[in-house]
């Protein structure tokens, strides 16, 4: 249907003034709503964020070593490269099994302290040396924006509410206040909530000294970080850096690193699983895949490949001790230090086949782990690899436009620049499948 208003309609005027029969129950509404208090009086219009970025100019390894820092790198080809004949990276902690490195700058350094897998985000570092002084910064203009979602309360009064998400469904499990207060945050009015946007370089660190918002009363005032220091125990912080030693974290400073978005990854070279054995008191290192000449060895394969001949008893009963470990288990044995409350597993060797103490493992893994903490093998199975990751860099490709001999206007690509392969070979932690333990439970009399 089609309606065409060639003049003013009346009817509209009584309809724009919203009329109600009481007024006086919408004051007492507000009242109680404490809209009276006049906290939504103003919008921000204009605000001025000041801002300081100090780059990473250098990766400190876990042996001392220095070494320059290019941005374009991702961080985690820095910390898990190195790997070279028989020894182990310059930044893996054997007595941890995992990655310890360091980014410095000009007066701070930043520790990624138990990395291990995944990607190396900003709250895998702890700011340390966080001495310098980074000044009253260079100022930068921004727009602010609302932030909306789904269901989110309209900021005008002629606007519906999008009906695409249903808060009668969400549910209160177990009681959960987080489930409140994301109730409360939606349901509260929709323009209260601003996002100011500020792009930051990667590979450095940056800290806001100031941010002015001039409102639309022409009015401008300081906005401090969010930041609970009243006490100790009840500190509260957002998108801040872990401070050294528990020292309190600084929500104005942020690093922002070049992380790993997508890569390859090769299927792993080695591969070791840690299990505790709580009835021998000690922890076995089961070692599944080994790397020799290039080649892959499944070590379960070789297992599996033995032919024992039969044994041939009389009639007198023979004792067998079924504790006997199999040929690509290492035993580590819990050793208390001396003038310390620490221990530590110091690897062992296995009695192979009543032929004495041997050794059990064939690779690099269990050859370079002489011992390492016991809290690094919990109840749960470890499971410890090595493999090959690699990954593109430089593929930015060059468009031009051009006109063709039509009068048409394409984009042309003129070529891509130069690229450039890295490829590394690293190491994860990661929980495994359990291992049976059973055949060392008891001895038998055949």
């Amino acid at each position: 249907m089609h309606i065409k208003m060639d003049a003013y309609d009346p009817y509209l005027d009584e309809s724009l003034k919203a009329k109600t029969k009481d007024p006086l129950w919408f004051l007492v509404k507000q009242w109680h709503t404490g809209e009276f208090l006049a906290e939504s009086c103003g919008h921000p219009v204009t605000t001025e964020i000041r801002y300081a970025e100090l780059p990473v100019t250098s990766v400190i390894q876990g042996n001392g070593a220095e070494e320059a820092y290019e941005a374009k790198y991702p961080a985690e080809f820095y910390v898990e490269k190195g790997e070279e004949g028989a020894g182990k990276p310059p930044n893996w902690d054997v007595s941890k099994l995992e990655y310890t490195s360091s980014l410095a700058g000009a007066g701070f350094k930043l520790t990624a302290d138990g990395y291990y897998s995944g990607n190396l985000e900003w709250y895998d570092y702890i700011l340390q040396d966080y001495g310098v002084a980074f000044g009253n910064g260079r100022p930068a203009d921004t727009a602010p924006s609302n932030i909306g979602y789904s269901g989110m309360p309209s900021m005008r009064y002629w606007e519906a509410d999008e009906a695409t998400m249903n808060f009668r469904q969400i549910e209160r499990k177990d009681e959960n206040v987080l489930t409140t207060m994301l109730l409360d945050f939606s349901m509260l009015y929709g323009e209260d909530w601003y996002m100011l946007p500020l792009e930051q370089s990667v590979g450095t660190l940056r800290k806001v000294t100031g941010i002015k918002i001039k409102d639309s009363f022409d009015e401008t005032r300081s906005l401090p970080a969010v930041q609970n220091k009243q006490q100790v125990l009840d500190q509260w912080s957002m998108f801040s850096m872990t401070g050294a030693k528990g020292a309190a974290p600084d929500n104005s400073v942020f690093f922002l690193p070049n992380s790993i978005n997508e890569l390859l990854e090769g299927k792993p070279i080695e591969e070791v699983s840690f299990v505790r054995d709580e009835f021998m008191n000690l922890v076995w290192a089961v070692e599944n895949k080994y790397q020799e000449n290039g080649r892959v060895v499944d070590r379960n394969d070789e297992r599996s490949g033995e032919s024992a001949a039969p044994a041939v008893y009389d009639k007198v009963p023979v004792y067998i001790e079924t504790a006997e470990a199999p040929e690509n288990w290492t035993p580590y044995f819990p050793v208390m230090l001396s003038g310390s409350q620490r221990v530590i597993l110091l690897r062992g060797k296995a009695e192979l086949g009543g032929s004495g103490p041997q050794q059990s493992y064939k690779g690099k893994l269990i050859a370079e782990s002489k011992s390492f903490n016991q809290d690094e093998v919990s109840s749960l199975t470890v499971s410890l690899r090595r493999k090959y990751k690699m990954m593109n860099i430089g593929r930015d490709e060059t468009w031009d436009l051009m006109q063709s001999s039509q009068g048409d206007w394409a984009l042309v690509k003129s070529g891509p620049a130069a690229s450039e392969l890295l490829l590394w070979c690293a190491r994860e932690k990661k929980p495994a499948q359990k291992v049976d333990l059973q055949e060392f439970l008891f001895d038998v009399v055949e």
